[in-house]
């Protein structure tokens, strides 16, 4: 009988067995001491292989042991062989190990401290301490250890305080507050190693290892490769200068840039560190442009350009879609000498439909910097009697005299055994989806001298004898209220 489509494609049901129930019963009692016997065998013959292991003398020279049936405690190291190149290195290596781990174990037993967040699998503060501190011997305080310690003393501490710091990279979650104290001690030691300590620092440097503190700040550093920067720039000297100039040829980073930077041009500053340090910011900026960067935020490099950097190349960043349009302005503004006016001038009067939004930042940074910068206030006087100043931005001008104050970072952050600080007063921070621009305003009352704050009404009282226009009147009046209620 042919089986049509639709029942082909329905899958056959399973046939009872024959011999009806009692005959499956039969065969579930067979499956179940089937399955017994093949337990007993196996366990039979684990427990022989393991007696076959633990048996006789090995070729490690283990000695004869008889396996009990719970689970063996693991055996004593074996002993090293008499001769050979392996047992030579054994034998060198084993004291120093020895007087480790008997140091190690002795800061763990003193301190009491418990495990980090994150669970077994992290590394305690006091583990950490004891492979950076407690490492030399048992009993011995830092600040004894360097009693009569030569150069060998001095750079094999180093190497051990960079051991303990390796391990906080192995703490899930983030830093505490504790193990930021850890953190804060052992970079102070490093520093107090002085020029012992560069070669500790170059090999760390070298490996591309590091260690996020965030949400802390250590040093006001969010690394351990930005803090070491920061200990071979105290260092100083020409083979601290060496390992920084090495360290920006091979880093992109942006925050780690812009440390080399500052380090770098206060411990050697010259004309050939300063192409260097430009065209490392130049290649990242490139890179970020190709989004080969992560998404890591840039600031760091503008402020580079703007604190050495060339007014022209630096706007030249400003130009297509304008992706980083905001940290141009302000880097332009706060150019030393004033060299970024002009340039900044440029993009306050762009009125590009694609540009309004920067221009009129433009506009308010160039206020916010006439105060104390002669050619920005020269400019914006300039424009103003001559009528170039389109009255949308008059607000804006007048938050510049007298409102927030814009500046790269987030305004504040977290020391490392602070405590979580309270944010500024009136502090704001700000987020443009375009270029992962980032920046944070605060009231100009809340950082403001007394000579700053007079130059400030001084210069609105030569914006009322420039202009009588009613949008900039407006404005101007308020900046005026506003610097009237600042005290100082």
């Amino acid at each position: 009988m042919k089986r049509s489509r639709q029942q082909a494609r329905q899958p056959a049901r399973l046939a009872r067995p024959r011999g009806g129930r009692r005959h499956a019963e039969s065969k579930a009692w067979i499956g179940v001491v089937f399955c017994t016997v093949v337990l007993v065998v196996g366990y039979v013959g684990l427990t022989r292989l393991e007696q076959a292991r633990w048996s006789g003398t090995s070729r490690a020279g283990r000695t004869n042991a008889t396996p009990p049936l719970v689970t063996p405690s693991p055996p004593s190291l074996p002993e090293p062989s008499a001769s050979g190149p392996v047992a030579e290195v054994i034998q060198a290596v084993a004291p120093a190990a020895a007087a480790a781990v008997t140091g190690a174990a002795s800061s763990l037993a003193g301190s009491g401290a418990g495990p980090l967040p994150g669970g077994s699998e992290g590394v305690t503060v006091a583990e950490a301490r004891a492979i950076g501190e407690g490492a030399i011997g048992e009993g011995v305080p830092a600040s004894g250890m360097r009693e009569g310690a030569g150069t060998e003393g001095a750079r094999g501490r180093a190497a051990r305080l960079l051991a303990g710091l390796r391990q906080l990279g192995f703490v899930a979650g983030p830093l505490s507050l504790e193990q930021a104290g850890v953190v804060e001690a052992s970079l102070k030691q490093l520093k107090a190693e002085g020029a012992e300590a560069i070669p500790a620092v170059a090999e760390f440097l070298a490996g591309f290892e590091d260690v996020s503190f965030k949400p802390q700040l250590v040093n006001g550093c969010p690394t351990l490769r930005t803090a070491l920067m920061g200990v071979l720039g105290e260092a100083g000297g020409a083979e601290a200068s060496a390992v920084l100039r090495q360290a920006l040829e091979s880093t992109a980073d942006p925050v780690e840039i812009g440390v080399l930077a500052e380090r770098l041009m206060k411990s050697a500053p010259g004309e050939e560190d300063l192409d260097e340090i430009l065209g490392a910011a130049r290649d990242a900026l490139e890179l970020a442009r190709q989004d080969k960067l992560g998404g890591r935020d840039v600031a760091p490099l503008f402020e580079v350009l703007g604190r050495y950097g060339d007014p022209a190349v630096l706007g030249g960043w400003a130009g297509g879609d304008g992706q980083w349009g905001h940290y141009v302005v302000m880097a332009l503004a706060g150019m030393p000498d004033g060299q970024g006016i002009p340039a900044l001038l440029r993009l306050a009067q762009d009125a590009g439909s694609a540009q309004v939004a920067r221009g009129s930042f433009a506009w308010q940074m160039l206020a916010q910097v006439a105060s104390r910068c002669v050619e920005a206030r020269a400019a914006l006087v300039r424009e103003a009697r001559a009528g170039a100043v389109p009255e949308a931005v008059w607000t804006q001008i007048a938050t510049g005299l007298a409102g927030d104050q814009y500046g790269f970072g987030d305004g504040g952050g977290l020391e490392g055994g602070a405590g979580p600080a309270a944010p500024p007063v009136g502090l704001k921070r700000y987020h443009i989806y375009a270029g992962n621009q980032n920046f944070f305003s605060r009231p100009l009352s809340e950082n403001v001298s007394k000579e700053d704050l007079a130059r400030r009404r001084d210069l609105v009282d030569e914006l009322f004898r420039a202009t009588r226009e009613p949008a900039a009147v407006a404005a101007l009046e308020t900046a005026r209220a506003r610097l009237g209620e600042v005290t100082r």
